[in-house]
């Protein structure tokens, strides 16, 4: 009986102590996002001399983690027309300078990005700029696995230099909007849009164009090649669905040619799938 006395008072002692920091916290106005360890500084970003060139990596070396997920985040608006934007060409992650954190939980902090680097403790990485997605013309960005809208939590993939396993943690959109370089999430399918799209991996009895956003209505054409047989350019999404013209054999201002419409055929394709992510892509680097 005597035990139980003591544990009841230990409990009794802990939740008062919490209630007390929380009245604390609350009274002075403070979140646990206040409590964060100070961001480090540094004198600049990482020149691209002290990664992999992008210009030198292949468009699709991101394509080995096999899952795009949602999105990306990256500069807003995009494409951003400030130097910011501009400067990550030659200095990645400019201005990025925003907590991490091993689940979505403002308690669970685990690192910095600053400048195009990762610090964690006193370890400070470079981050392996081919397992970031190229959303412009050797820009890259940070893959957004999964979201939750309601909350603000993203998390993240990517890889640190000289490390093979990949690396998940989680962030929320009001800490990157409190970066210096104002930071933003954006769908594939948003960026999709922008862009004339191919199927990421091609198949050999190819991919069914459908009349309806619908697996089971009628199958107009079989888009089959890789994206030099044809051209795909986007008019509408619905869900995984999206409504396309495509032109075969393929045609526009790369080629120097004007796109037929004698030549087109419209339709659906299941443009998302779980697991994969985004099952088309574009050329970022242009022709």
């Amino acid at each position: 009986m005597l035990l139980l006395k003591r544990n009841q008072r230990s409990q009794l002692k802990a939740s008062s102590l919490l209630l007390l920091v929380t009245l604390l916290l609350t009274s002075s106005g403070l979140v646990a996002s206040d409590l964060l360890p100070e961001a480090p500084k540094f004198e600049g970003p990482l020149s691209m001399d002290n990664f992999p060139k992008s210009g030198d990596a292949p468009e699709n070396a991101f394509y080995d983690s096999g899952n795009y997920g949602l999105g990306f985040i990256g500069t807003l608006p995009f494409p951003a027309k400030s130097e910011q934007y501009y400067n990550l060409m030659d200095f990645w992650g400019a201005g990025f300078n925003f907590p991490v954190f091993s689940h979505a939980d403002d308690n669970d902090f685990l690192a910095w990005v600053v400048d195009g680097r990762y610090v964690q403790g006193e370890t400070v990485s470079a981050f392996e700029i081919t397992s970031l997605p190229e959303v412009g013309y050797e820009v890259n960005a940070f893959t957004v696995l999964e979201m939750q809208a309601d909350t603000g939590w993203m998390k993240l993939q990517f890889k640190l230099q000289n490390e093979n396993p990949w690396r998940n943690v989680w962030t929320n959109s009001r800490y990157l909007k409190q970066s210096k370089t104002p930071l933003g999430f954006m769908s594939w399918g948003e960026l999709l849009k922008r862009e004339s799209i191919f199927f990421r991996t091609p198949k050999k009895e190819g991919y069914s164009l459908k009349s309806t956003p619908n697996k089971d209505s009628s199958t107009l054409a079989l888009i089959k090649g890789d994206s030099d047989a044809y051209t795909i350019n986007v008019q509408e999404i619905k869900a995984d669905w999206m409504k396309i013209h495509y032109y075969i054999p393929a045609c526009g201002t790369c080629l120097e040619t004007i796109c037929d419409t004698k030549n087109m055929i419209t339709g659906w394709v299941r443009w998302r799938q779980e697991g994969i992510g985004p099952r088309l892509w574009f050329h970022s680097r242009g022709c």
